[in-house]
């Protein structure tokens, strides 16, 4: 599968934001450390390019998923899903 710029781009904010996060969490989340404070800032940054060049901070899966049909996970449910027989596995025709 050949990857678009955009795929690269997104990917790269993505890892840019997940750097950030992780920095903070490696401080415990101490918000009077200037680390801290910076790593929010570059968040809040890299999310308004984000929106800027994409229209939103989310991926494609993530909006993807927000909008995926819900399903109870009951026993008779997930035997259904595992065996391709739920509603959910066909296709939709509209």
């Amino acid at each position: 599968m050949k990857r678009k710029t955009s795929d690269i781009l997104w990917l790269a904010f993505q890892y840019a934001k997940q750097d950030r996060i992780t920095l903070i969490q490696a401080y415990d989340n101490n918000t009077a450390e200037s680390a801290v404070i910076d790593a929010r800032r570059d968040i809040k940054d890299i999310e308004a390019l984000q929106m800027k060049l994409f229209g939103t901070t989310r991926s494609r899966l993530d909006a993807a998923i927000e909008n995926a049909e819900r399903i109870e996970l009951t026993p008779e449910n997930i035997r259904k899903l595992l065996a391709g027989e739920h509603e959910a596995c066909r296709p939709k025709t509209e």
